[in-house]
């Protein structure tokens, strides 16, 4: 017979699920104007006054699933890097991708290329850090053709 109590293993993540809605719901709710409670409630329904509206659906609705969405993929990414390099306090900078995603930027900027579109840092910077990638895995696989952690971090 089956239950429908969550394992131990669930808890932890409906826990982060409901502080992630509520955290979300906070966002949309406060801001640099005040809105009243049934004012946001109504503004969030679609029955409120345009501005209103506008506001929480236009404004701080994005924002708020933006912020989301850029620290899930920070979390992402540091999560990587640790599983990657086998230590909790793995960053970028060991690696030199912040220099890398640095020196795309500078690149960008002394060629003047910057007002050509409004993407040309962030692409110069993946382009940066991905390039000091290759070349750290480059450098850590010419010693003996193995992926080395000790290796990699020299």
């Amino acid at each position: 017979m089956s239950s429908l109590k969550p394992t131990t293993g669930a808890l932890p993540f409906i826990l982060l699920t409901l502080i992630l809605a509520g955290s979300l719901l906070l966002a949309l709710r406060f801001g640099a104007v005040h809105l009243s409670g049934s004012e946001f409630l109504s503004a969030l329904l679609g029955s409120g006054s345009y501005s209103n509206r506008f506001i929480v659906v236009e404004l701080r609705a994005p924002r708020a699933l933006m912020a989301t969405l850029v620290g899930g993929g920070l979390a992402i990414a540091g999560a990587s890097f640790q599983a990657l390099l086998r230590n909790a306090l793995a960053e970028p900078y060991i690696l030199g991708i912040s220099g890398g995603a640095a020196a795309g930027v500078v690149l960008m900027l002394a060629a003047g290329w910057v007002s050509a579109t409004s993407f040309a840092l962030p692409i110069a910077a993946f382009a940066g850090a991905t390039l000091a990638v290759v070349l750290v895995f480059g450098v850590s696989l010419s010693a003996n053709r193995r992926m080395d952690v000790r290796m990699l971090l020299l």
